[in-house]
């Protein structure tokens, strides 16, 4: 019996080494996997990371002095993308316990996103100018479309065959083929549901795809999302920004988070392009309508400089001044050369501005528009028409 008590005890040692040496080289392979995996992030988060702490510090320094902890961003508002990752990610710099004054920095020299891509995207053609009138101000051909951009116009934003299912099932973006060229406005209609959305957070690398590319210049969003990012810009329906920063101190903030550096008189310029008072300037934001964060929203896309723009329901909430108001900014972006996504349930504004209409249904584009088509379509009716229908998968037309 001692000699079988013996046996037992050994064989359960050997039994309890072998387990300890199999567990050893799992947690061996998991640790190595995790350096791998910290590794690759850290690579790929570098530019972010250094863009992040140089806007933070700069900021700081700027707000030297001046006290408090940093305010949280209102919690119903969504934030404009920042370069390299979305803004409500960002850790915001210590706030100010007020607005301060103010102060003149040396004017540099702006990099245009253009210089940032490959080098197999040299030829880009960088985005033109618009003439100066008497008085300095910048020409607009307010909804003029006698210089509708043509198809032949470089592509800024390139999607293929993008679908994306979701782990429940759901097929929100359906094979989806969409080209948005140089200085066009294209407006994507749809119920809720449709893929709208979806769509943008693909774009926007938010959310992996389950087939399909995108490109914007040239780049690959989902194998290069931060050099892609640099070319585009975000402005959600609620623009989230930081209340208890005034208007000047926030552009600033999301200026410097991608990369640049600009006077408070170019700052301020912007925001008045953008049809904010003097006196809003100096405001904090906590008090802004939500077409003066709207407007907010795009100075800090304009300051980026991005060729490509996504806006998801910018008009929504707006009465017909603000609307109308925005949409003349937007002739004037697209004047410029950008490329403007814009997704939306206004058919009324949509068919002021756009340069295209596209119906969005069952994650695929069932019906694009030109630009004639628009003006002689009743286009609430034909809309109507194609979210009532059972759509499994569209063609665009």
């Amino acid at each position: 019996m001692s000699q079988q008590n013996d046996d037992f005890d050994k064989r359960m040692a050997e039994m309890e080494q072998r387990m300890a040496e199999m567990m050893q080289r799992s947690l061996g392979q998991v640790v190595q996997k995790v350096d791998e995996v910290v590794q690759t992030r850290t690579e790929q988060l570098g530019g972010m990371v250094q863009n992040i702490r140089s806007a933070a510090v700069d900021f700081a320094n700027t707000l030297s002095g001046m006290g408090g902890a940093p305010p949280a961003p209102h919690a119903q508002h969504h934030a404009p993308t920042a370069p390299t990752a979305p803004a409500r990610h960002a850790a915001p710099p210590p706030a100010p316990a007020q607005a301060p004054p103010p102060q003149q920095q040396p004017a540099e020299t702006r990099t245009p996103p253009a210089a940032h891509a490959p080098a197999a995207q040299a030829t880009h053609k960088p985005l033109p100018s618009r003439k100066s009138t008497a008085d300095g101000s910048k020409e607009s051909q307010v909804f003029d479309r006698s210089n509708r951009p043509h198809l032949e116009n470089p592509v800024l934003l390139k999607i293929n065959d993008l679908s994306k299912r979701y782990d429940n099932g759901v097929l929100a973006v359906d094979q989806l083929n969409l080209d948005i060229h140089e200085g066009e406005i294209f407006c994507m209609l749809g119920a809720n549901g449709a893929g709208k959305t979806s769509t943008l957070m693909l774009i926007l690398s938010f959310s992996e795809p389950t087939g399909g590319n995108i490109e914007i210049c040239g780049i690959d969003v989902h194998k290069d999302p931060l050099a892609a990012k640099k070319h585009m810009a975000y402005v959600s329906e609620n623009v989230m920004l930081y209340g208890n920063f005034t208007a000047l101190q926030n552009i600033e903030f999301f200026t410097r988070l991608a990369g640049k550096k600009a006077t408070r008189d170019e700052l301020s310029k912007v925001l008045r392009r953008v049809g904010l008072s003097e006196e809003a300037h100096t405001r904090k934001v906590k008090s802004f309508s939500k077409g003066m964060r709207q407007r907010s929203g795009i100075a800090i896309a304009i300051m980026k400089d991005a060729e490509v723009i996504l806006l998801d329901e910018p008009t929504s909430g707006l009465d017909p001044k603000g609307g109308m108001e925005f949409l003349r900014l937007l002739d004037q972006l697209r004047s410029e050369g950008r490329g403007i996504l814009m997704t939306t349930h206004d058919i009324f504004r949509a068919k002021e501005i756009a340069d295209r209409v596209g119906i969005m249904a069952a994650g695929n584009l069932v019906r694009v528009l030109e630009r004639d088509e628009i003006e002689e379509a009743d286009l609430a009716e034909l809309y109507l028409q194609y979210i009532q229908e059972d759509v499994t998968h569209g063609k665009i037309a």
